[in-house]
């Protein structure tokens, strides 16, 4: 495993050297059917949590829930067989949790003026 994972050290704020990266060879990482831009267990569970979400704040059904995330994270990047996202390790979309996420995936932004709603992308 140690030809399939390598570190590097940014630049950080102020010049200083920024956190460790670890840079995952693509063939260490588990595609999942449900979820193909998961990369581990943990992606895994975060992008349930992300479709739990999206099934129960906006009453779609959980296969709606899961095709919208497929359609922002895991459609096919330019190779045609791989996501364009993966997920995995300290991504940055553990940034944010599960109930940002499913607003963003269902209307396509996270912020909109207050007392407006705007209208849900339409369905995969």
């Amino acid at each position: 495993m140690q030809d399939k994972i390598a570190t590097r050290v940014p630049v950080g704020v102020g010049g200083l050297p920024g956190p460790v990266e670890y840079l995952v060879h693509e063939s260490v990482l588990r595609s999942d059917e449900e979820f193909p831009c998961a990369g581990d267990a943990e992606a895994l569970q975060f992008c349930r949590a992300v479709a739990h979400q999206l099934s129960t704040e906006f009453g779609i059904t959980p296969g709606e829930a899961a095709a919208r995330i497929v359609r922002h994270w895991c459609e096919p990047g330019d190779d045609g067989r791989t996501p364009r996202t993966w997920i995995v390790g300290s991504d940055i979309a553990y940034h944010e949790d599960p109930d940002f996420w499913a607003k963003h995936i269902y209307y396509g932004t996270h912020w909109w003026p207050p007392g407006d709603t705007p209208a849900p992308l339409p369905s995969p």
